[in-house]
């Protein structure tokens, strides 16, 4: 079995960062993505699970094995724990050939020259490089480096790959498809996996589940779906793409939905809660840029430039509009002054609306995509 688990793994530096009892389960054949901004701690409990750092309190286990007890003074050194790892920076030796580089986990095994040969050509052909055993780093681009890095963890079969922020150096096009290649990769081998990244757009794209980390704690863990429609605290809301907010008083709750009033709108709107939250309470609605639509004038069901859905609304002032290829970008001031961003597809956008600068328009936030939490969540 691949399965990781972390029974309340801590870890501290004198800077005062670091993470603090970390449970985590991963299951067996699983991608699994930490997320957060630098310095959360993700790459720290990467670099526990991989023998790097040694945890100051808690428990690793690698399927039924400890590898890590702080309290019995028990550590497996990384060389023991048969896993393959994937680094931000390659870490190719520039004096070795492509084939080098990637038998050198094996030949440290002392695995068999025949044996060697045949991992090595499997895996650089299962990440598109067969016929680039020749040639040296230097002669390759910075993607097929990357690729390099991912064969060698591959060849050796381990049963966990560790992926520390490993397209953070490419451009945006490279990324993109390397993270294609990615989920194809995970798809054929079934390894476990834990991935490292700051980047919302990786995570949704590769993991099975998702947790976020804010200061060496997990603010929420599950599916991509599960965290990307539902948010449980303002930190995650705004970290996966929540642009917008706005200060609510909460009227009431029934289920999943809240009734909010907003200064300056006589109509209550309707939100989706996805925490705890009592009316009476002040809440933070949230919702994303491109799930904001607009209108000319108050209109019942479906307006210009709107996604769908519930007719909530509010007037704004349009102060700018912006053309972004796609789509056009609208920076809107409600009646209290806050300020809402509107990215509205360039098919949608009518004269009426590219040329409303100055005017008050009427916003659209529909209900099943403007959330509601507790403001002090």
């Amino acid at each position: 079995m691949s399965t990781i688990r972390l029974d309340g793994m801590s870890k501290g530096f004198g800077n005062g960062r670091g993470i603090e009892r970390l449970d985590i389960t991963v299951d067996d054949g699983e991608f699994f993505v930490l997320l957060g901004p630098s310095g959360c701690g993700k790459t720290t409990a990467l670099r526990c699970i991989a023998g790097l750092e040694e945890p100051d309190g808690g428990r690793i286990l690698l399927g039924d094995r400890v590898v890590a007890d702080a309290g019995r003074g028990l550590f497996v050194p990384p060389d023991k724990r048969d896993i393959g790892m994937v680094f931000q920076s390659y870490a190719l030796w520039p004096h070795m050939t492509v084939n080098d580089n990637v038998a050198y986990p094996l030949r440290a095994r002392r695995v068999g020259r025949e044996a060697v040969g045949r991992a090595v050509v499997g895996a650089l052909d299962r990440v598109g490089l067969a016929g680039y055993g020749e040639r040296y780093p230097a002669e390759l681009s910075g993607g097929q480096q990357q690729r390099v890095a991912l064969a060698r963890a591959l060849a050796a079969s381990p049963r966990l790959i560790l992926f520390d922020e490993p397209l953070s150096n490419l451009d945006a096009q490279l990324r993109a498809r390397l993270r294609q290649d990615l989920h194809l990769v995970h798809r054929e081998t079934r390894h476990t996996a834990v991935y490292v990244t700051h980047d919302q757009t990786e995570a949704l794209a590769l993991a099975d589940r998702v947790a976020i980390m804010k200061e060496g704690r997990i603010e929420q863990i599950g599916s991509p779906d599960a965290v990307f429609r539902a948010p449980r605290t303002r930190f995650v809301a705004e970290f996966v793409g929540y642009e917008n907010r706005l200060a609510a008083r909460v009227l009431s709750v029934d289920g999943d939905r809240a009734a909010v009033a907003l200064p300056g709108v006589s109509a209550p709107l309707i939100a989706r809660r996805t925490g705890p939250l009592e009316g009476g309470r002040t809440a933070d609605l949230l919702i994303r840029a491109s799930r904001i639509g607009l209108a000319a004038e108050p209109a019942a069901g479906r307006a210009e430039g709107q996604p769908g859905g519930s007719s909530n609304g509010l007037p704004v002032r349009v102060e700018d509009v912006s053309f972004l290829g796609d789509h056009h970008q609208f920076r809107l001031r409600t009646a209290d002054d806050a300020i809402l961003t509107a990215n509205i597809p360039a098919e949608r956008c009518t004269p009426g609306l590219l040329g409303a600068v100055g005017a008050t328009l009427r916003a659209i936030l529909p209900a099943d995509d403007l959330v509601a939490l507790d403001a002090a969540a």
